[in-house]
């Protein structure tokens, strides 16, 4: 299942190099496999969740794992010898990384009961350049949580791997029942 079923449209975006839309065609023919949610936004509901924040993707392995995609476009490098993530030459205001790991914490700290008991990792997507300097990364980012144009191309197993890696780090915890999940996936 994808949520929206099609991409959402708005007058006069260029769809061709939207880099969320190229994102979204690719995961689409996996959404036999995955539930996959695309653009959530959230609210604080607590005072430990961001007060506002979109997730660009959140795609589930129903009752066993979460993964939270972030995706950037245009060229993306990140100057080991400054520690900074760069888009298109301009230095970030917030490293993608970053924003995603909070994120995440936000979600975790939203669904606590899905915090116990399914695994949930993150991964940055940035789908219009290839990560040219894999040996200068940030010291929390190793470079199979990071989807290049090139793992584009064989999108579903590097999915399936990031599901996999996902569930050997976090393997104490086993998953939801059906009936948690499907009340977990309601309130996407």
């Amino acid at each position: 299942m994808i949520y929206p079923p099609s991409f959402p449209v708005v007058d006069g975006q260029d769809y061709k190099t939207n880099p969320e839309k190229i994102v979204y065609d690719l995961l689409k023919p996996l959404s036999s496999k995955y539930d996959i949610f695309y653009s959530q936004k959230f609210r604080a509901e607590s005072v430990d969740e961001r007060t506002d924040y979109e997730i660009d993707f959140v795609m589930i392995k129903p009752q066993e794992a979460i993964l939270i995609v972030e995706v950037k476009g245009g060229l993306i490098e990140y100057n080991g010898s400054e520690k900074t993530w760069y888009q298109n030459h301009n230095k970030m205001k917030k490293p993608t990384t970053d924003q995603v790991i909070s994120c995440v914490s936000s979600l975790l700290k939203r669904y606590p009961d899905v915090a116990k008991k399914l695994p949930v990792n993150w991964t940055v997507c940035f789908p219009q350049c290839e990560l040219l300097n894999e040996n200068s990364l940030p010291t929390n980012v190793n470079r199979e949580v990071i989807i290049d144009q090139r793992d584009l191309l064989t999108i579903d197993k590097k999915i399936e791997s990031l599901f996999k890696s996902t569930k050997q780090e976090f393997y104490f915890k086993k998953g939801q029942s059906r009936f948690e999940y499907n009340r977990f996936k309601q309130q996407l």
